[in-house]
């Protein structure tokens, strides 16, 4: 783990950093799980040494670089039970940089099982707003990595409606965006297809939830993926990492983007928001020419 630390936590990057470079960052450990463990440590000891940090600062760049490390992981053949609940640790900071709890959210949410899901949601009013945002994330890209296979998503629709009918406007808001978005992929043809009572039963309740959701956002689910970023990012594909930096404008010399790299609209229209945001950071190498980079935008 000695290495794997040297690796993580030098300050000092630049373009001829092996960082950057995806092939000299593959993982063939046959202990993913004492691994991730170990990454998950480092996280929680530097959230507790510096809780609120600069954008791009030293501590946010461990940050990515931990989560980098994450969802390079491809397979975790371990029992994942035994594990899981410390992975949940990596979206509790309530102050971390937005692009740090999307690629910690997406490795939470590829990981998880539907049990710890389920129970997390449980508890969802105990947790302070910006963690709540967090795991209805995890719940959303969760349902992007498995939605061709889960047989039963309503147990997980129950929680986010029920859990969110006391709390703030926008985690309302943006657990009934959530509802909503895959709401659309529950299809009558999905009901015609099986014929069974549980199907009707289902597909009548989500046709209420709808109806119900319409009423209360109204003029909000116009272009509604555009009104929230997590919704716009689609972390079941292989530039996941590319689209969270490009729209955040996270540091380039932790990610190497490609110039033939298409993004989407929505993730151009992101960015765009990000732009006054990003102009913002106080502590980076290169600031005169990251700014200038931004400005000529």
């Amino acid at each position: 783990m000695q290495l794997f630390r040297e690796k993580i936590l030098p300050y000092q990057v630049s373009e001829k950093d092996l960082w950057g470079s995806p092939k000299h960052l593959s993982i063939n450990l046959e202990n993913h799980t004492r691994y991730i463990s170990e990454l998950v440590r480092l996280h929680v000891e530097y959230t507790m040494k510096a809780p609120i940090y600069c954008r791009n600062s030293m501590d946010h760049r461990i940050k990515l670089r931990i989560g980098l490390f994450l969802l390079r992981i491809g397979v975790i053949r371990d029992k994942r039970s035994l594990w899981e609940e410390n992975w949940w640790d990596l979206v509790l900071a309530q102050f971390d940089e937005l692009n740090v709890k999307m690629i910690y959210e997406t490795f939470v949410a590829k990981w998880v099982s539907f049990k710890s899901l389920t129970d997390r949601l449980n508890k969802l009013q105990e947790e302070p707003p910006n963690i709540q945002l967090s795991i209805i994330s995890v719940a959303h890209y969760f349902f992007r990595f498995k939605h061709d296979y889960m047989t039963d998503y309503l147990p997980i629709f129950n929680l986010l409606w029920d859990q969110t009918k006391d709390t703030t406007t926008d985690i309302r808001r943006f657990a009934l965006l959530v509802i909503y978005t895959w709401i659309k992929n529950c299809t009558e043809e999905e009901y015609n297809y099986s014929k069974s009572q549980g199907a009707l039963k289902k597909y009548k309740k989500l046709g209420k939830w709808r109806q119900e959701i319409i009423q209360e956002l109204g003029e909000e689910l116009k272009d509604h993926r555009a009104k929230e970023i997590r919704l716009c990012l689609n972390p079941n594909t292989e530039y996941v990492i590319e689209d969270i930096f490009y729209m955040t404008f996270g540091p380039l010399e932790e990610c190497n983007i490609s110039d033939d790299l298409k993004f989407s609209n929505n993730i151009k229209k992101w960015r765009e928001f990000y732009k006054e945001e990003a102009r913002r950071m106080i502590a980076f190498p290169n600031a005169e020419e990251d700014l200038s980079a931004i400005s000529s935008e």
